[in-house]
């Protein structure tokens, strides 16, 4: 199973104005998200895949760079706090979801990279179905674990 740590950091900026940002943002170009919260604006953006030791921050503090730099007009933000965390990630970014060749009974459900908690309940749901030997609402073959 060639799966890998997806690294992925976070800024959250100290309350700048609602007249900044109403809507969540997403700078595809630039690879980052501006989202609007009731304690200021979170970015989220930048990963690494594979990464290994300790986090380098200089990722997250790139996200506020950005922002201020499309925001060139906004209040200087301040960074209020700054996170990072791993997950689980396959190299076609789709999940791995079915039974174990050889080991009847052991099931795999992984690689949901930044949907595991959006797709987790889902992912459970067809697992169940595996389980009771009965056909997933949901064609498994894109998401195959012999498919590497």
């Amino acid at each position: 199973m060639p799966l890998t740590n997806e690294r992925g950091y976070h800024v959250q900026l100290d309350a700048p104005s609602q007249d900044t940002l109403r809507v969540p943002v997403s700078f595809v170009e630039r690879g980052f998200t501006c989202n609007p919260m009731a304690q200021g604006i979170r970015l989220a953006g930048t990963v690494e895949l594979g990464a290994r030791g300790a986090p380098d921050w200089r990722r997250a503090d790139l996200l506020a760079t950005q922002f201020q730099t499309l925001f060139p007009g906004a209040h200087a933000a301040q960074v209020a706090s700054r996170w990072h965390g791993e997950r689980p990630t396959l190299p076609d970014y789709l999940p791995m979801i079915g039974e174990m060749r050889g080991a009847r009974n052991v099931f795999v459900a992984t690689g949901h990279q930044h949907l595991g908690l959006t797709l987790g309940p889902l992912s459970g749901e067809l697992v169940a179905q595996l389980m009771a030997r009965e056909t997933p609402a949901v064609d498994l073959a894109p998401f195959r674990i012999d498919r590497f």
